[in-house]
């Protein structure tokens, strides 16, 4: 075992597999579904069947009230005596936040809307890790979105809007991990706003069809590592690190120092993993050779119109037309609605906000300058700079992401 960590220092889930460490390499719906089989075939058989017998059931189990015998007169005067012993088993009141009865209130009431529905799901801002912020798709936010959609019935086609550079690696494969399964099931159509590279363009490849604008930055196919060190940093202020390991690379992703170049390699090797999966998975979502993807590929950025010809985009046309094509896949016949994701937050929700404990959401760095003098502006670019790298969150610390900012003025 610690040799191969040593001669490795990153196992990829093939070794992993191969080497014994675990049992099987599968996505988190597998996983999932795999454990829905086993808890169904675990459950014993339910022994109340009928109305009545779960009632007899139901007053075995109940505990006694114990309360003092009102009259008509007094029995809205005077309150009935628990004890706390008892108070203490009495079943929880069911209790539901207001915000969460007025969010199933309002999808009973457009259950009533018999149409057939195409989902538009945007996906907006820097692809980062876990739940993601203002300006940001959170990886398993996202995800979760686009289950709830493919259990939705009423729901015959999805269209993606993509407007993002990219971002964390895994939060990409996790989004396109559930796109795919969507795709399973139901028309899926992308539509590719101002920006749609390097992670943007990762999960746009699950979808049936792509549809881009004219100007639409796409393309940028590439992946990189980045393992930042401030070593010199902390040096200038008096601070030194000493390290105790228990092998060759356990500090592999350390702050502190420089990396050796045997590190450098296992970084290499990692990042070289991911672009190759990236590399295959375009090709196989656009019929296209491993070969002839790596020569459009490096990081490489392209115009909608351009990408239409080399074959990363099918066709170029607004959301509208996308949204057109995803309700013709679906055979949907006659009027269908459209409903936006993830939805908007009505007044009511946003006043009851304010009364309900909850942390405010993250605010990017250079939303706190807000002055026209020239020292405000130049602070607003470096913190505009600052923004990027704070949503650099991937665990792994791989990235595909355009590696510069865009800035249209």
């Amino acid at each position: 075992m610690q040799q191969l960590i040593d001669r490795e220092g990153i196992v990829q889930p093939d070794l992993a597999l191969a080497s014994g460490l675990i049992d099987r390499v599968a996505y988190f719906d597998v996983v999932i579904n795999d454990l829905k089989g086993l808890s169904s075939k675990a459950a014993g058989p339910t022994v109340v069947t009928s109305k009545d017998a779960r009632k007899e059931a139901a007053e075995k189990v109940q505990p006694p009230v114990v309360a003092e015998k009102l009259d008509s007169a007094n029995a809205s005067s005077v309150p009935a005596t628990v004890p706390a012993s008892t108070a203490a088993l009495l079943p929880a009141l069911p209790q539901i936040d207001l915000t969460e009865y007025a969010s199933i209130a309002a999808q009973r009431a457009g259950s009533l809307d018999t149409r057939q529905f195409i989902a538009v799901v945007y996906a907006e801002g820097d692809i980062v890790d876990g739940e993601g912020g203002p300006n940001m798709i959170g990886g398993d936010a996202l995800a979760r979105e686009l289950r709830r959609v493919r259990a939705d019935k009423e729901v015959g086609a999805v269209v993606l809007r993509v407007n993002s550079p990219g971002g964390s690696a895994i939060a990409s494969e996790t989004i396109q991990r559930e796109l795919a399964l969507i795709k399973q099931d139901k028309p899926l159509v992308v539509s590719m706003g101002t920006v749609a590279a390097s992670g943007g363009y990762w999960i746009s490849t699950a979808a049936s069809r792509v549809f881009a604008e004219p100007n639409t930055i796409t393309g940028s196919i590439g992946v990189f590592s980045l393992v930042p060190n401030v070593k010199t940093l902390a040096n200038k202020h008096g601070i030194t690190f000493d390290t105790v390991k228990t092998g060759k690379y356990a500090d592999l992703y350390t702050l502190m120092r420089p990396r050796t170049p045997d590190e450098m390699a296992v970084l290499q090797h990692s990042t070289d993993v991911i672009y190759d999966a990236f590399i295959d998975r375009v090709a196989k979502a656009r019929n296209l050779s491993p070969d002839s993807v790596r020569v459009i590929a490096e990081g490489r950025v392209w115009s909608g119109e351009d990408a239409v010809q080399i074959g990363l985009v099918d066709s170029l046309g607004n959301l509208d037309a996308a949204i057109k094509s995803a309700a013709a896949m679906a055979r949907i016949v006659g009027d269908y609605g459209v409903r936006e994701l993830p939805r908007g937050k009505s007044a009511t929700e946003v006043f009851m906000e304010l009364f309900e404990r909850k942390s405010p959401p993250v605010a990017r760095v250079s939303s706190f300058v807000t002055g026209r003098d020239p020292v405000s502006a130049m602070a607003r670019d470096i913190m505009y700079e600052l923004d990027a790298l704070l949503q650099f969150n991937d665990p792994r610390n791989v990235y595909a992401r355009m590696p510069f900012l865009l800035r249209i003025r």
